[in-house]
């Protein structure tokens, strides 16, 4: 099936009008910052990226990682190499922890990289 600008337009306006985004996903005023996940290098000495974090209303975790919000700490040329692996980190943590075991200080490995989540 083909969709169209036009088409596509609408489609993103009922969405938003009928409010059809998972709650967890959405920006609401219960989205509050929480820290955010830093991710180290595999001796935990050089920074690399950070990602905040934000205390959701979502039915099924109480926080969300925001990865599009990713600040890097290394130059250009290394995110492109390495950027596969770091949103693995983060949608590691994001997905597949239980948020009910994690808070401010937690600290884990995953994918040859450090991560903690810091305040």
């Amino acid at each position: 099936m083909k969709i169209n600008a036009a088409q596509l337009k609408q489609l993103i306006e009922k969405i938003v009008k009928e409010d059809l985004l998972p709650k967890e996903f959405a920006d609401s005023a219960y989205d509050e910052p929480a820290g955010y996940i830093a991710v180290f290098d595999k001796k935990g000495k050089n920074l690399i990226a950070s990602a905040p974090i934000v205390r959701t209303d979502g039915p099924d975790r109480p926080y969300l990682v925001h990865t599009t919000d990713t600040r890097w700490e290394v130059g250009h040329w290394i995110v492109e190499l390495i950027y596969p692996q770091i949103e693995k980190v983060f949608n590691y943590i994001d997905s597949e922890l239980d948020w009910s075991d994690l808070d401010v200080g937690s600290v884990g490995t995953h994918n040859g990289f450090i991560w903690k989540w810091e305040k």
